[in-house]
């Protein structure tokens, strides 16, 4: 099955770039929640990546959303914009949203990372056996807890983070490579 990325950037070419948890202990997978107990180690556990994970829905912009929204619990609203082309290929998919003008994209990483905070608390709890079933999750917890942190990273340092024909960054290094070859940002 293909995965799919939701690769969020402002006009100045700034990216939402998050790191993964080396195990989630909680998870929203074809409309249902399941808890991980003891952890569950995660595909490139402790790396780089961007928002996403399995395409579960035929189109891959409305998986990218998705995925970002279970991964982030923000919503990319119809303001922001995806540009008229993404990366594709037959194993995966990077769906490009432009933040809107009228938000920071610093503002949406603070937000965010509060999110990302409610999930790790919401991890500690169940690891303590305080929480033992997804529906008592904190409602401002993501669904998925999957990403430890986000940053904001200039398209100038993306490279550092994504590494060509690497298992677990590979793919994003290709999408990086071709929304660079698409804006120009200098």
């Amino acid at each position: 099955m293909a995965q799919v990325y939701a690769v969020v950037y402002d006009k100045k070419g700034n990216f939402i770039v998050a790191k993964k948890n080396l195990y989630g202990y909680f998870f929203y997978k074809n409309g249902k929640g399941e808890i991980v107990p003891d952890g569950q180690k995660l595909n490139g556990s402790g790396s780089y990546c961007f928002p996403g994970g399995k395409l579960e829905v035929k189109n891959p912009v409305a998986g990218a959303l998705n995925e970002w929204e279970e991964e982030t619990r923000d919503k990319l609203t119809e303001k922001f914009k995806q540009t008229p082309k993404y990366f594709s290929n037959t194993q995966y998919y990077g769906i490009y949203f432009l933040v809107p003008d009228d938000i920071n994209i610093e503002d949406l990483k603070v937000m965010i990372n509060k999110n990302l905070k409610e999930g790790a608390d919401t991890a500690v709890e169940i690891q303590k056996k305080k929480i033992t079933k997804y529906d008592e999750i904190s409602p401002l917890s993501p669904k998925d807890n999957e990403l430890e942190l986000c940053m904001v990273v200039n398209y100038k340092d993306l490279d550092k983070y994504f590494t060509k024909n690497d298992n677990a960054t590979g793919w994003f290094y290709n999408i990086v490579q071709d929304i660079k070859k698409k804006n120009k940002w200098e």
